[in-house]
């Protein structure tokens, strides 16, 4: 098998801590296939389901990205609503990055 990553692009270039992020999974995932894939800033759930379709995945992790309260108050619960649109086991790991 082989790992894919997915990253929707947010038309803004990775920042240092997703460089180093990529890094390091470059180096944990060395020894077993794996493949980076971005697309265009889109909306996430047709992307997702777009790439399920197309890679035939059997699981899918995702990120849960830390939001300000008014990020939380006004955007779209996008994890609960991709819970209703994949047909495979779906995870969902919570942001650990470094706080600012």
């Amino acid at each position: 098998g082989k790992i894919n990553f997915l990253h929707i692009l947010s038309n803004y270039e990775l920042d240092k801590e997703q460089k180093k992020n990529k890094s390091a999974l470059s180096t944990m995932f060395e020894d077993i296939m794996h493949e980076y894939h971005e697309v265009p800033d889109t909306d996430i759930i047709d992307a997702v389901t777009d790439f399920q379709s197309k890679h035939g995945t059997d699981f899918l992790v995702m990120i849960q990205n830390k939001h300000t309260f008014f990020e939380r108050f006004f955007a779209e619960p996008v994890i609960q609503k991709i819970g209703f649109h994949v047909n495979v086991p779906f995870m969902v790991i919570p942001h650990v990055g470094s706080e600012q």
